[in-house]
C-alpha cells in the first residue's frame, strides 16, 4: 500500500525516522502545529533526494514506508528548517489545528 504518509501522520513519525529525530519533530509539532508534520514529510523527501531519483517508482514506495535508519537528525532538522510554506496555506492549517483542539477536548469530556 502506498499510504506512507497517513502512517507517518498517524505516528507521528515514530516508525519512519530515528527516535532521537522523532522526539525533536514532536517537540515541534505540539509547538508549531501540524504545518510542522507537512514540512517534516517534505523534508524526508528532500534528504532522500537522491536515493529517490535513482529508484524505480516502486522502489520509492517501499523506501516511503521504510526509510533507512540512517537519517541524521541534524540533516532532517536543517531540512525542515529550509522549508516554508505560503502565509495562507500556514493560516488554513492553523485553523485545522483549532478544530481538532476543539474535537479532541470534546473527546476528552466524553470519556472522562
Amino acid at each position: 500500500s502506498e499510504h506512507y504518509l497517513l502512517d507517518w501522520f498517524m505516528t507521528v513519525f515514530t516508525r519512519a525516522i530515528p527516535f532521537n529525530a522523532a522526539v525533536r519533530v514532536w517537540d515541534c509539532f505540539l509547538l508549531v502545529g501540524v504545518a510542522f508534520l507537512f514540512q517534516t514529510a517534505l523534508a524526508i523527501l528532500k534528504v532522500f533526494k537522491k536515493e529517490f531519483l535513482q529508484c524505480s517508482m516502486e522502489e520509492c514506495f517501499q523506501l516511503l514506508r521504510k526509510l533507512p535508519k540512517t537519517i541524521e537528525t541534524k540533516a532532517l532538522l536543517n531540512a525542515i528548517e529550509s522549508i516554508s510554506f505560503p502565509k495562507h496555506f500556514v493560516k488554513v492549517l492553523a485553523e485545522k489545528d483549532r478544530d481538532f483542539a476543539v474535537l479532541f477536548e470534546k473527546y476528552i469530556d466524553d470519556t472522562i
